[in-house]
């Protein structure tokens, strides 16, 4: 068996890693690359997969920079398997849809856009296992485990029957004290090599009561009779924002104020969770505070009532690092109100607005409108659905593989991590370099 690493190579997006065995080769996420550089990035990777012959391609979750380049691969003539879990193809598909309108409007990554006709036809590719199954392909026996991280995410475990030689692919992994995601499943024993993510190789996360946190910013926003606008990730970190406000809403009585899902991409993505509640780390009360407490903005006369309410309310609404999407309104609408509050719950990658944020910069163009953010911004870095470096080992700890590579993470976080591997479980993981060939 051999391995190359095409994408996520010193960096957190365009996973896409080539494992060449016995009779096929067989390509393990296919991602695009997003952020600062993404085209050339994109193209760049376009140049090294061109020629290559893939026979099936697996998945490991469904977040765009671990299948965002699917359309492009049946474009370029791609006509094999793609095996994921069926939770994961219904987002797939979603996710994928969405995307083609963002790049319809971007002609700087034309050559990477793609229609629905595409989307319909790499959608007929796909065949779905569920978490624990088995199944075969060529001469491999492939496993999927979960990875908790977002609903139907797997980490997949790949032998091959002819060189007797197996590897595990750790895909996203979550947390064990995710509130809404899938148990995850440790590493098994017995692997020879383990490919692992490392976007927070480098740090540990924070324990707190996040409860009992967002509890206190709805008090403040009632008090100050004004708004809570959170942007969020339509899929996975909108879900779990919304198990939070349950648990709020359910703890305290005196807390009922209006909340608003304005994103239609994120109430496609809940009808999917609600539909596979059984593959989810919760039970129905769930969906039914989204049902009786929460207003699905659908309508003129719903997003009139919701953009000049005077009174105290929560607006759920995407994009999660405010590079589009109709959070932008929410934005512009709320910037002068200082008793408003914008609540940025997840990372923000550099070169968004999120980013600018975040960093201390108050005066923007938006949509070309002048704009001073004058309501009070506050970071709630507590809701990573990544393991932190600590997390990573002790997710390792039972299996004692021959080989390590660490992917999917910036420079001082594979560092990090490698290190502390090294130091606790005595294992010298293997940083790859893109398109280098390891013989495993």
């Amino acid at each position: 068996m051999k391995i190359k690493f095409l994408g996520a190579v010193g960096e957190v997006t365009g996973s896409k890693h080539l494992l060449e065995c016995a009779d096929c080769n067989i390509l393990i996420d296919c991602g695009l690359h997003q952020g600062i550089n993404a085209e050339n990035k994109n193209r760049k990777i376009h140049s090294l997969i061109d020629g290559i012959h893939i026979d099936a391609i697996i998945l490991t979750h469904a977040h765009l920079d671990h299948c965002g380049y699917l359309p492009r691969m049946y474009k370029d003539g791609f006509r094999g398997h793609i095996f994921c879990t069926p939770e994961t193809k219904e987002l797939i598909e979603v996710i994928l849809k969405d995307n083609a309108k963002i790049m319809k409007q971007k002609k700087e990554i034309e050559e990477f856009s793609y229609s629905d006709i595409h989307i319909h036809q790499v959608m007929s590719l796909i065949k779905t296992h569920p978490i624990n199954s088995m199944f075969n392909f060529k001469s491999l026996q492939i496993e999927f485990r979960s990875a908790g991280h977002i609903l139907g995410a797997c980490s997949p475990l790949i032998k091959c029957q002819v060189e007797n030689k197996s590897i595990l692919f750790s895909g996203d992994l979550g947390r064990e004290t995710d509130f809404l995601s899938p148990i995850r499943q440790n590493a098994p024993k017995h692997v020879d090599t383990i490919v692992v993510e490392s976007t927070y190789g480098d740090r540990e996360h924070t324990k707190v009561d996040i409860i009992q946190k967002l509890k206190e910013l709805i008090k403040k926003v009632i008090k100050n009779n004004a708004a809570l606008v959170i942007p969020a990730f339509s899929l996975g970190r909108s879900q779990t924002i919304l198990y939070l406000l349950k648990e709020v809403y359910m703890s305290d009585s005196s807390i009922d104020i209006p909340i608003y899902i304005d994103s239609p991409m994120t109430q496609k993505i809940n009808e999917i969770y609600e539909k596979y509640i059984d593959s989810l780390n919760t039970d129905k009360s769930l969906f039914e505070f989204i049902h009786n407490k929460c207003t699905k903005v659908e309508y003129l006369k719903q997003k009139s009532k919701m953009l000049n309410t005077p009174n105290a309310h929560i607006i759920l609404s995407a994009s999660g690092m405010l590079s589009g999407g109709n959070i932008l309104k929410h934005i512009t609408n709320k910037a002068q109100n200082k008793t408003d509050i914008l609540l940025l719950t997840g990372y923000q990658s550099e070169g968004t607005l999120g980013y600018q944020i975040l960093n201390g910069e108050r005066s923007f163009s938006i949509n070309d409108e002048d704009i001073e953010i004058e309501m009070d911004v506050i970071n709630f870095p507590y809701l990573s659905s990544h393991l932190d470096s600590n997390e990573i080992c002790y997710w390792l700890k039972d299996a004692a593989p021959s080989n390590i590579f660490l992917i999917h993470g910036e420079e001082n976080s594979l560092k990090h991590l490698a290190n502390l591997i090294n130091t606790t479980l005595d294992i010298a993981p293997t940083i790859p370099k893109v398109d280098k060939e390891y013989i495993l």
